[in-house]
């Protein structure tokens, strides 16, 4: 219909007319890509939302599976490096507190449940991570795969290097197991020959190269996941509008 009238402006040379049309064709098409824009615009924000959402609940997840093991492998690192200042007579104390000598048993353990987040290994390898509006959030979500691709390939070259303390020097360490109750699940208990432990050089220079590997995994792996999985979380929470207890913000 427009094209005909189009046509017969032009023969009758009424310029007027073919100036308004194409002007009419051109608007209409200006619209349609316009609406088409703002329906990709609102299908990218509720593609978002729904991605945000469910990887909220992956964040969740992960926290939850690697919680108790994480909180142990990080105070670990300060009751051993308390238990070096013993051992090597830095402060005046001839015995380990309970803490000290179980982390001289642990800072050879270096598992932790590192999980994946769903969600995001989707966006990932579809090629989808710009529909995250969210600057921020997308640097860190990139940032928490760095970091958790840096703490598995530590936690493998730490368990294959790291010194056996409990098994090499059972004549030092002694370790019992009991049910705790409390926590429903299998705890141990440990007792340390401190005498001993000074009087052997051995012993000294693998736990000096334990609690060095064990720094070495908490402040070059372990932290920094720590800290970019609780910074992801913040930023959900943030985007959501929730807290951190998953209820809605006012």
């Amino acid at each position: 219909m427009i094209l005909r009238r189009l046509a017969e402006a032009i023969q009758a040379q009424n310029w007027f007319t073919v100036v308004l049309e194409i002007l009419v064709v051109v608007v209409g098409i200006l619209i349609g890509l316009q609406v088409d824009e703002w329906k990709q615009v609102r299908q990218d924000k509720k593609t978002e939302r729904n991605f945000v959402a469910q990887l909220h609940n992956d964040i969740e997840r992960a926290e939850q599976l690697s919680e108790r093991v994480r909180e142990r492998r990080l105070e670990n690192l300060q009751f051993g490096i308390n238990a070096g200042d013993v051992l090597f007579k830095r402060i005046d104390r001839d015995i380990l507190t309970d803490g000290e000598c179980r982390a001289i048993s642990a800072i050879g353990a270096f598992n932790v449940v590192v999980a994946d987040l769903p969600s995001l290994n989707e966006l990932i390898a579809t090629g989808r991570l710009h529909v995250l509006q969210d600057n921020q959030l997308r640097s860190a979500l990139l940032g928490f795969e760095e970091t958790k691709n840096s703490l598995n390939r530590l936690i493998l070259l730490q368990t294959i290097a790291s010194p056996d303390l409990v098994r090499n020097y059972s004549n030092l360490i002694q370790t019992d197991s009991f049910f705790e109750p409390t926590d429903n699940e299998i705890r141990g208990s440990h007792i340390c020959d401190v005498t001993g432990m000074r009087k052997s050089r051995a012993f000294l220079n693998d736990f000096s190269i334990s609690i060095d590997m064990y720094d070495a995994y908490v402040r070059d792996g372990l932290a920094p996941w720590d800290d970019q999985l609780n910074r992801v979380h913040k930023l959900v929470d943030s985007t959501l509008g929730q807290d951190h207890a998953g209820t809605e913000s006012p």
